[in-house]
């Protein structure tokens, strides 16, 4: 009676090729699927200078302005984040920041260096530090 010896594939072999074949279903899928925006906007970015979203900077700095009213002293106020973080918003929504002013919704504004208060975020922080309104 003759013997054979079968051939058998290393477990190492298979978990590699079951990692690849489920990278590659990700790659397509994000490049065919609704990522692929994604992926674009990351391509964009490295072409243009691309800013924050108007609407994710408003909630942003209305949070900053909610923690900003814990403090008690008018010195821990104005180095809030709603204070002095600063925003680069493409105001035209033309693919560029630039540093001049540039036509938006309210007349001619900056995109870059924007404060919370500053137009086109115009978010409002009222808050009085005793008698007094908190200003930055």
């Amino acid at each position: 009676m003759v013997t054979k010896k079968a051939q058998g594939l290393p477990l190492n072999l298979i978990v590699l090729a079951a990692i690849a074949a489920l990278v590659l279903v990700l790659v397509i899928s994000f490049t065919v699927g609704g990522s692929g925006a994604f992926f674009g906007k990351i391509y964009r970015g490295g072409q243009t200078a691309v800013g924050d979203e108007l609407t994710l900077v408003k909630t942003t700095c209305t949070s900053a302005c909610d923690q900003a009213k814990l403090t008690a002293a008018d010195a821990a106020y104005k180095t809030s984040t709603y204070c002095t973080r600063t925003f680069n918003v493409d105001v035209n929504n033309d693919g560029k920041i630039v540093d001049v002013g540039v036509k938006g919704a309210q007349g001619f504004v900056q995109e870059i260096g924007l404060n919370c208060g500053n137009a086109p975020i115009s978010t409002a922080c009222d808050y009085l530090i005793g008698n007094v309104a908190a200003a930055c």
